[in-house]
């Protein structure tokens, strides 16, 4: 793994994603070719995050910029508190008020806790299908008792750590899976699309934005995919190097777009086109 991405990911998410890294078996179709769009993420869409205000802060930001498209990446469960979603009214009543129908909502694991966080291993990074289906399973039952619906998004698995099983798997239960490099879709080809977290550990802002800028132009993606956790927030410095980020891919000429706008049709919810 190049060092760019160890200081991205840090420690602990680049020892997740080498255990994970074998998915070849899984993408077997030529990568589609989408040029010029770039997709924001935000992952752990969880309570803490709300109760912190994180939640609330990133949003208020994201909207108060322009960033009027974005995809959520739900966390459902809890290792401690099953049903914690249904614990925490307010987060539902804010999701459901400013997120639900709004935006596509996906998953992002069941519980996302680190098994053994020293050495990479997640929930899904040996997990075989029959493991994996019972985790998709109850995160889908979840959702639906909470929101009354499916989740219309894809899952991220925690971390980037999984088995190509339990990548495989996924595709069962959701129309597309994010991973680090790809964006596999049910029954179609992937789209090349690495992920960048520069409003993570936030340290010196401006460090931050230029390795994100040396990176955009030495690389020249077709595809951005920008991943942000409410929880960058804490920084201080979290709205200047966003702003700056935002600048770098729109200056370059990247148009902001959603999983389901790009890989849906007619109308139709991502889900629903390829279902």
């Amino acid at each position: 793994m190049k060092r760019r991405e160890v200081l991205k990911l840090g420690v602990t998410g680049a020892l997740a994603f080498a255990a994970g890294l074998y998915v070849r078996p899984v993408i077997s179709a030529k990568p589609e070719k989408i040029k010029g769009k770039y997709f924001v993420e935000v992952h752990d869409l969880a309570p803490w995050v709300y109760q912190a205000g994180y939640l609330q802060k990133m949003n208020d930001y994201l909207d108060n910029i322009g960033i009027n498209r974005r995809d959520y990446f739900l966390i459902p469960s809890n290792k401690d508190d099953k049903e914690i979603l249904e614990h925490n009214p307010g987060f539902i009543g804010y999701v459901k008020r400013k997120i639900l129908g709004r935006y596509p909502i996906g998953h992002h694991g069941l519980l996302h806790w680190p098994i053994d966080e020293e050495n990479g291993v997640y929930e899904f990074t040996y997990a075989n299908k029959e493991q994996t289906r019972k985790k998709c399973e109850e995160a889908v039952r979840i959702h639906e008792k909470v929101f009354g619906r499916p989740p219309d998004g894809g899952e991220v698995p925690p971390n980037w750590s999984y088995s190509p099983e339990a990548l495989e798997t996924f595709l069962e239960y959701y129309p597309y899976v994010s991973i680090y490099d790809f964006v596999l879709i049910r029954d179609g080809p992937p789209i090349f699309a690495q992920a960048y977290l520069p409003t993570s550990g936030i340290e010196d802002p401006e460090k931050s934005a230029k390795m994100f800028l040396q990176e955009i132009d030495y690389y020249k993606p077709d595809v951005v995919r920008i991943v942000i956790h409410p929880q960058d927030t804490k920084s201080e410095y979290f709205e200047e190097v966003a702003e700056r980020v935002i600048n770098i891919v729109e200056g370059r000429g990247y148009e902001l777009s959603t999983y389901e706008r790009e890989l849906g049709g007619g109308g139709k919810t991502l889900s629903q086109q390829i279902t």
